[in-house]
């Protein structure tokens, strides 16, 4: 680590590691109150728009009893030693992504089934920002009106949200630029599975 500074989230997805341990401390009110940091350094760590500096590091990871070397790679055990329990659910990430941890409280459904996702584009704007990172359990397939599912479309991924519609389902865009689908539209794609947990840029 150079400049006692931890690597940002753009290259290691610590970014999301640091929003779970926040949550995990009560949220940023919380967090900022008890360690005096200002709300806006705490989202751009957050965000991975600036490195968290190591001694503030080992403060949050000292305040929530988890490990500092899976805060700083992702690797390792989520819950630091000599601690009972961590709190937190472990999710892979999508094609060896780095594994996000989230509260366990979070995922009523359980982690059995959930991948971590970046999103990418604009289709879900403003659900789903572009850059955010989603839980997405292959278990909940079934569609259930109002819901954001993840679908895979000519090996792409993209998403929608479900709306009933006579005869089935339509998969609706909530940036309405941009194409909705019927299940039959769908052809050779697939429904992933149902987004459970957003984690955007606050």
């Amino acid at each position: 680590m150079k400049n006692s500074e931890m690597v940002p989230n753009s290259r290691n997805g610590i970014g999301t590691r640091l929003t779970a341990l926040v949550a995990k401390a009560g949220g940023i009110t919380e967090v900022t109150d008890k360690t005096g940091w200002a709300v806006s350094s705490l989202r751009r760590w957050m965000n991975g728009e600036t490195a968290i500096k190591l001694e503030d590091a080992q403060e949050l990871c000292g305040m929530t009893d988890s490990s500092l070397e899976w805060l700083a790679s992702g690797s390792g055990a989520v819950t630091a030693a000599g601690s009972d329990e961590s709190g937190l659910s472990v999710v892979p990430g999508d094609d060896g992504g780095a594994a996000l941890a989230v509260p366990a409280g979070l995922l009523n459904g359980g982690r059995a089934g959930c991948k971590a996702y970046q999103v990418h584009g604009d289709a879900m704007l403003p659900s789903l920002p572009p850059g955010s990172t989603v839980v997405v359990d292959s278990k909940q397939a079934q569609l259930l009106d109002g819901q954001v599912y993840m679908l895979t479309l000519g090996g792409a991924a993209t998403y929608r949200r479900a709306q009933a519609a006579p005869g089935g389902f339509r998969l609706v865009a909530d940036n309405q630029k941009y194409e909705s689908y019927t299940l039959d539209a769908l052809g050779s794609g697939s429904i992933v599975g149902r987004v459970v947990l957003v984690l955007a840029a606050v």
